[in-house]
């Protein structure tokens, strides 16, 4: 499967991020990237996404909660051709239950994997991955555990069998008294014995902030350095660099690899306008030489709205254009927070339910990624049936009910097909 690229890296791979900021209300609904091919900048691909609800929102630093995303690729230098598609669902506390995944064939959209996650209120228990043979095959699953205060303990990898789950390995988390992680081990659990695999350690500085991450695999009796990231700030708690560093097995050191340096903040914030990543050269007594440039834009949100990246060219000491160098925009809207009547839950396709509230005739619009036939079920806060209908084999199907004899309220509706469900809130009111 070729991997769904919706974020692009400005600079060296960052760390994991420790503190989640607050959403602000603006969130991404597009992005487009363009790579240079030595004479100018040529479209690479676009996505974009559309949320159904204003209680949900997104974008380069928090989780994309959107309902519906796509990804498209500019092929030939001709025309934008789709490639993905993806569709999330979200249960009432807002957590996204369901992603739908579906690869364009040339003609329509196909079925290619679905991720299932369950919940104990907020808190993720498990997510199932299928993929798409003709049905829906269950590949593997990840049990999470957590520390009584919440943080994320395990998590368990299992694969299946087609009779069973078998457990395949772990990620262990362990955190300081300031609940900041600080070390992450793979276990491979395989042959029933555990054996250790690879770890990230973690350390900080006094006043939390993150100082350096570390590789190491098991080399059967102890670990091993790999390679190291190590950030530095000034006395404003602003990353002014993050170098990384391989593991000299024969010297028993660490060696230079790779630095970036980040400047020209935005205000006090810790947005860096600038950064230049460098690449260490030995010759000599060792020196830091240029590599590329990115010059970052942010909104008043201060979320990255646009980034260009320029090569550095030895020849001429300085930097200009060259095959490669990337650029990227990104776009947003506004959005209020404010909780709408949305999905209590969906598989394999949506229903569009209108108007809300209702006084007389009920529409619902039913749209599924596979054709079959459905049975609505309206429910009242009771649990009593109070209305059924059957639909043809279809992908798509349209329902008006009259809805003039039911008592003002809020009512359940479970629409139940062969190869998916989808459930949703309705409000009569007279």
């Amino acid at each position: 499967m070729k991997r769904m690229k919706l974020l692009f890296t400005l600079a060296l791979p960052v760390f994991l991020s420790q503190n989640v900021l607050a959403q602000t209300s603006s969130r991404l609904i597009a992005e487009a990237h363009w790579r240079n091919d030595g004479a100018a900048f040529k479209p690479v691909d676009s996505s974009n996404f559309s949320y159904l609800s204003s209680a949900r929102g997104g974008d380069l630093s928090h989780p994309l909660m959107y309902d519906w995303g796509y990804v498209l690729n500019y092929v030939g230098d001709t025309a934008w051709m789709n490639e993905w598609r993806t569709q999330q669902i979200f249960d009432a506390n807002n957590n996204d239950s369901v992603s739908i995944v579906s690869q364009w064939n040339g003609t329509s959209w196909t079925p290619y994997s679905t991720t299932l996650n369950f919940y104990l209120g907020t808190a993720r228990q498990s997510s199932v991955y299928q993929t798409w043979t003709g049905s829906w095959q269950t590949q593997y699953r990840d049990v999470y555990s957590y520390y009584s205060g919440g943080q994320l303990f395990q998590d368990l990898y299992q694969q299946w069998n087609g009779v069973a789950y078998v457990t395949n390995s772990e990620k262990l988390y362990y955190y300081n008294t300031s609940n900041l992680l600080i070390n992450e081990q793979d276990i491979d659990l395989s042959t029933g014995t555990p054996v250790n695999t690879s770890q990230y350690n973690y350390t900080y500085s006094s006043t939390n902030q993150l100082l350096t991450k570390t590789y190491q695999t098991w080399n059967g009796s102890s670990w091993v350095n790999n390679n190291m990231y190590t950030n530095a700030y000034d006395t404003t708690g602003r990353k002014v660099n993050q170098e990384y560093q391989v593991w000299d097995a024969m010297n028993g050191n660490w060696s230079n690899s790779m630095l970036a340096e980040y400047s020209n903040f935005v205000g006090t914030t810790g947005l860096a306008q600038t950064v230049i990543n460098e690449n260490w050269s030995a010759v000599g007594t060792g020196t830091w030489v240029p590599s590329q440039k990115f010059t970052n834009a942010y909104n008043s949100f201060n979320q990255l709205t646009n980034s260009v990246g320029i090569s550095y060219n030895t020849s001429i000491s300085g930097y200009e254009f060259a095959a490669g160098d990337p650029m990227s925009n990104y776009y947003y809207q506004s959005y209020s927070f404010v909780n709408a009547v949305n999905n209590v839950s969906a598989v394999n396709g949506d229903a569009n339910i209108y108007p809300v509230p209702t006084k007389d005739i009920l529409h619902i619009d039913i749209n599924w990624t596979i054709a079959q036939t459905a049975t609505i079920n309206i429910f009242d806060v009771q649990g009593r049936n109070i209305r059924q209908i059957e639909t043809g084999l279809n992908t798509s199907s349209k329902v008006g009910i009259p809805v003039s004899d039911f008592a003002p309220g809020v009512y359940m509706i479970k629409i139940v097909g062969q190869f998916g469900q989808i459930e949703k809130q309705i409000v009569v009111a007279h």
